[in-house]
């Protein structure tokens, strides 16, 4: 494997310290708090690869290896050499093995491809710089595309059954605002304001995936429910989820063992918290429209003067139509109709009045 080796990032302090854990101790304030959680994951995973595999390999001198003795063994074996090509052939395939591995533990085709970065990021941090030919040369499984499984409201309020209190309000607000589970998680007292019992939820650039804030709407029952403990919260203190650290690869985890427990899905097809954000953009794209849709899941380039209307606007022309549909309580979703009726009923005795009006003669 060709690579480019930078001599200033090696030094004999470099390797004798715990590489990985000064890199991810460097690179948390460089991203974002989610790219950052996938960062720690991918590398835990790859740490957890070299001490399974290469402790097997090392296993006649009874020697466990991890993610740090493989950089101290390729680093000792470059560090003479400045910024010039160099042949390592036994990093090339031992990138492929854990492509390989980690497959076969679980993580997806499409996954892999996004994760393999991180990797690349580290060692380029800690001094080498793969050759963008050999990159290339390693191979994924195939992706088989197939349709994603669906959530239903039945399938919806078993899950909220399901869950533990304060999970179950965290659901209730991702489907009832279409949050990223890490956007959610990251939510702060002082982001949030109540508008005629609606809670509207800014999220910062530095949360969101697409670097860009955007504001949402948590329904009136989710926003009820928040209220029961809101005085009790600091400005700075996180809504969701506040008495564990944010961590959205392991609530995804704990998301998916609660799938699993309540059998929720095929063989094939295990419905992720993601899921969550799917039956938002179902229901707001079906009683307002996909561009309403879109633009509150943050996609760029949708109703562009949303952000101008008044949040009775916002309200009214826009979540209080979708709001019904993403309600799980049956007291909530009673009212909304009760609600919704007299509002129509209103509409029709306005109209009655009018056409009962004498007509002026032209």
């Amino acid at each position: 494997m060709s690579l480019l080796i930078n001599k200033e990032k090696i030094s004999p302090t470099n390797l004798n310290e715990r590489i990985l854990d000064r890199y991810l101790e460097y690179t948390k304030k460089e991203i974002s708090p989610n790219t950052y959680e996938l960062r720690v994951s991918t590398l835990k995973y790859f740490n957890r690869y070299c001490f399974e595999t290469l402790s097997n390999w090392d296993a006649a001198n009874m020697k466990l290896v991890d993610l740090n003795d493989m950089m101290r063994e390729i680093l000792y074996d470059v560090k003479k050499e400045d910024w010039k090509e160099l042949v390592y052939p036994g990093l090339l395939e031992r990138l492929q093995d854990f492509i390989w591995w980690r497959n076969a533990n679980g993580l997806s085709a499409r996954s892999l491809r996004a994760s393999f970065y991180h990797i690349t990021e580290f060692l380029f941090w800690a001094g080498l710089r793969l050759d963008t030919r050999d990159i290339r040369r390693l191979k994924y499984p195939k992706l088989h595309k197939k349709p994603m499984y669906s959530l239903t409201m039945q399938e919806i309020e078993r899950i909220i059954a399901g869950s533990i209190n304060k999970r179950q309000i965290l659901y209730m607000a991702l489907i009832s605002s279409g949050m990223r589970i890490g956007e959610a998680l990251a939510i702060q007292k002082h982001q949030m304001k109540l508008v005629r019992g609606y809670f509207f939820v800014t999220i910062p650039s530095e949360n969101t995936k697409t670097s860009s804030e955007r504001e949402v709407i948590l329904s009136q029952e989710v926003s009820t429910l928040v209220m029961k403990y809101w005085d009790d919260l600091r400005s700075t203190d996180r809504v969701f989820m506040r008495d564990v650290q944010p961590n959205p690869c392991g609530e995804a985890a704990i998301f998916g063992r609660l799938i699993r427990r309540l059998g929720i899905g095929t063989p094939d097809k295990h419905p992720t918290i993601h899921r969550f954000r799917a039956f938002f953009y179902k229901k707001a794209s079906k009683t307002v429209d996909s561009d309403y849709a879109h633009m509150m899941l943050g996609h760029g380039g949708y109703l562009s003067t949303y952000a101008e209307l008044e949040e009775d606007e916002k309200l009214n022309d826009y979540y209080m139509l979708a709001e019904p549909e993403l309600t799980i309580q049956n007291y909530f979703k009673n009212k909304l109709k009760d609600t919704t009726l007299e509002d129509r009923i209103q509409e029709l005795e306005i109209r009655n009045q009018e056409l009962s009006r004498p007509q002026s003669s032209s």
